[in-house]
């Protein structure tokens, strides 16, 4: 939104001020409710009031000729930048039109030589909300709902109007964005942690080890208590879905991949894995009699040994290892992976997707409609780029299984934008990224306005959009305590 225009410059007494102007004009449904826009006017100039951290002042004004209209200006002294007044100007009109659906604030020129003479004391009578002019209609999914059972926090600076989200809706899954420190993880943990009182058993897969100080009544696997996989035993969850997975964590080629397969067949005969017989297999039993062969045999068992040297072959054993049916029955209540400890990222990755194939797998197989599952991914753009279908198909199949997927990341522009699609609830944090603004602004058809937003935003401070909600609304998140 241009609104350069809208800025004017007025002399009063010593001081210079800035003036940004818009008109208040009203909006009507089309079912012939009686609209009061005196109560929504009422709690969004209270909520502007409360705002303490803002710098420009508010005015109203209300003139009756030549026609009855008002309108809304903010104002500081010249001595602010111009631009941070324009930014801070967009917030409140936007936070203004979010309280008070049913009015919008439409830019204004101000007249040549304009004088405003604002008095130091002012009567106690309040602004009635009255409206002059009336202007197209508002159709009822622009009327923000209060049906909720999940409690985020409250519409952006305002503790008398709580928000949030339904419990049942995060099966059409969740996206959570946001830049480093913006507030993700408190938004993330805060959602997990009301869901297990809703009865949901919360796995998150925790990338850089952040929750277990956040959620200190969960279950947490780290580098002492580490949960062991085994990837052969297993009647569902195929030899090619193993080698897709692994596949996509060490980013093989697909003659690679296809000799992976291969040595997997095997290992899947004599029920036994480990990376050890895994490159024994790959060296004894598959054909090298071509130059090409042999280099793609070599470079294969080069990425497995990276995996083999370290940590992996304790994480990823058939020794004592848990199916995808032990690790399904095993994650009950709230539960934290710390995934830190694995300090390669290519290991990591393929753990972490692993777990996430094996989890997806048993809520296909079991198909508990008693049991409902939450799973929180953090870094999402790890396991969702455009070349892991397995994972990508499988969230288009798993609602209806009871088990919902809260993605969670700083770089939705590396995250498949066909699973951003997918989510239905989306928790937007500040956004700095310019290619991030627009995936995340495309993906919920947000106008320039709402883009300029995006990177405005403080600490815990979110655009929520959910289902139970007809319009996006600004929010501050509540801290998890």
């Amino acid at each position: 939104m241009n609104i350069k225009n809208s800025i004017y410059e007025l002399q009063l007494t010593d001081e210079s001020y800035y003036f940004i102007g818009f008109r208040i004009v009203g909006k009507e449904n089309n079912n012939d409710i009686k609209i009061d826009y005196n109560s929504e006017l009422q709690i969004a100039i209270d909520t502007v009031r409360r705002n303490k951290d803002r710098n420009l002042k508010v005015a109203i004004v209300t003139l009756l000729d030549p026609a009855p209209g008002s309108a809304i200006l903010f104002y500081a002294k010249k001595d602010k930048d111009i631009e941070h007044l324009i930014n801070e100007a967009i917030l409140l009109k936007s936070m203004i039109e979010s309280i008070a659906p049913h009015v919008t604030l439409e830019p204004i020129s101000f007249k040549v030589n304009p004088v405003l003479p604002l008095p130091k004391v002012l009567g106690s009578v309040i602004y009635t909300g009255y409206i002059g002019q009336k202007k197209f209609d508002v159709k009822t999914d622009h009327i923000i709902s209060g049906d909720y059972d999940i409690e985020l926090g409250n519409i952006l600076e305002s503790s008398e109007i709580p928000i949030g989200i339904r419990s049942n809706d995060v099966f059409r899954h969740v996206g959570i964005f946001g830049s480093t420190g913006s507030g993700k993880s408190n938004t993330a943990a805060l959602l997990s942690m009301e869901l297990k009182k809703k009865g949901f058993d919360v796995i998150i897969l925790d990338w850089h080890g952040e929750y277990k100080n956040l959620l200190r009544d969960f279950n947490v696997y780290d580098s002492q208590n580490f949960l062991v996989l085994n990837p052969i035993d297993t009647d569902d969850l195929t030899t090619m879905d193993i080698a897709e997975l692994m596949g996509d964590a060490l980013e093989l080629t697909e003659p690679q991949k296809f000799l992976l397969y291969l040595g997997l067949e095997v290992l899947n005969q004599m029920h036994e894995f480990s990376f050890k017989t895994l490159l024994q297999v790959i060296s004894a039993n598959i054909s090298d009699n071509t130059f090409m062969q042999r280099d793609v045999k070599f470079a294969l068992t080069r990425k497995i040994i990276m995996l083999f040297s370290g940590l992996g072959e304790k994480l990823i054993s058939s020794d004592n290892g848990y199916t995808y049916m032990d690790l399904g029955e095993k994650l009950r209540g709230g539960n934290i992976i710390d995934l830190s400890f694995i300090r390669s990222i290519k290991l990591r990755k393929l753990y972490a997707l692993m777990i996430l194939r094996f989890l997806l797998e048993y809520a296909i197989e079991t198909r508990n409609k008693d049991r409902k599952m939450f799973i929180v991914i953090e870094e999402a753009q790890n396991y969702f780029n455009q070349m892991n279908t397995v994972i990508s198909r499988a969230l288009q199949e798993i609602r209806k299984f009871n088990v919902g997927l809260c993605i969670v990341s700083q770089s939705p522009s590396n995250v498949d934008q066909e699973v951003i699609k997918n989510t239905s609830i989306k928790i937007i944090h500040s956004i700095k990224s310019n290619i991030d603004k627009k995936v995340i602004a495309d993906s919920l058809s947000l106008d320039k306005e709402g883009i300029q937003l995006m990177d405005k935003l403080d600490i815990g401070e979110a655009l929520l959009v959910a289902p139970n909600l007809r319009k996006e609304v600004l929010i501050k998140v509540k801290k998890v305590v």
